[in-house]
């Protein structure tokens, strides 16, 4: 999550924000351990904690969307793991996990993913960017 600070205080803006005529796609990128959590522990048995943390994370990216003015918006958070659990859920095909909401006229898709910090980017950059080359061939 990136900070831009002014006279008011500080504003929260996406890491990246891409938009096309009918399209947005929205990132932000999480420095915190939820997707290592939620792939050993079920959510009913997550800690409180990390539950609040999480809502909170999925209630800024789905406020970042209401901000676009497409007709279709993609909304991604991406979080840090090891490069055992990414292996994992990549190879079980549950690397992006996906859910989406319709908002009148409006469809919003919540993507939630994550990346190992140790590993070559391009071979954790792939299967996302494959993903959002699929995205651009729908519209």
């Amino acid at each position: 999550m990136s900070e831009r600070t002014s006279a008011s205080g500080v504003h929260r803006v996406p890491d990246v924000w891409l938009e096309w005529d009918d399209l947005t796609l929205i990132v932000d990128a999480k420095y915190k351990r939820h997707f290592e959590e939620l792939q050993r522990v079920k959510w009913g048995r997550t800690d409180e904690e990390v539950r609040a943390q999480h809502r909170q994370d999925l209630l800024q990216v789905l406020a970042y969307a209401n901000l676009a003015r497409t007709k279709r918006v993609v909304a991604l958070l991406a979080y840090p793991c090891t490069l055992a659990t990414w292996e994992s859920v990549k190879d079980r095909h549950r690397l992006i996990h996906q859910a989406e909401l319709a908002v009148g006229a409006r469809s919003i898709e919540l993507w939630l993913t994550a990346f190992p910090m140790n590993s070559s980017v391009e071979r954790v950059a792939q299967p996302l960017v494959q993903r959002i080359r699929n995205l651009l061939d729908r519209r």
